[in-house]
């Protein structure tokens, strides 16, 4: 219960509770979260389509790559449009998360 956190926490740390349950909050925007998880669905399933194509490259007969090339460029392009912060966070080579 909420009587008993008050008891068992330092005037510091109740101070801080108090400063958390002052602030403004929103209720997060529930499209954007299902679009975001879809999004994140779908592109596992296009890395896992791209690491498949990556494993049958070398081994396929020439005429075969370059319609897996193809493929993996279509790929490419719509896994950088799901998940366009991934594609940055190896270009700068740092984490989005902070």
């Amino acid at each position: 219960p909420p009587a008993t956190l008050l008891e068992v926490l330092d005037a510091s740390s109740r101070v801080l509770l108090a400063q958390l349950l002052e602030e403004a909050w929103e209720p997060p925007d529930l499209n954007a979260v299902v679009s975001g998880a879809l999004n994140r669905l779908e592109a596992r399933r296009v890395e896992r389509e791209l690491r498949e194509i990556d494993r049958r490259l070398p081994l396929a007969p020439e005429a075969e790559k370059s319609t897996l090339a193809k493929q993996k460029e279509v790929l490419s392009r719509e896994l950088s449009r799901l998940h366009p912060g991934r594609w940055n966070v190896i270009r700068k080579g740092r984490s989005s998360a902070r």
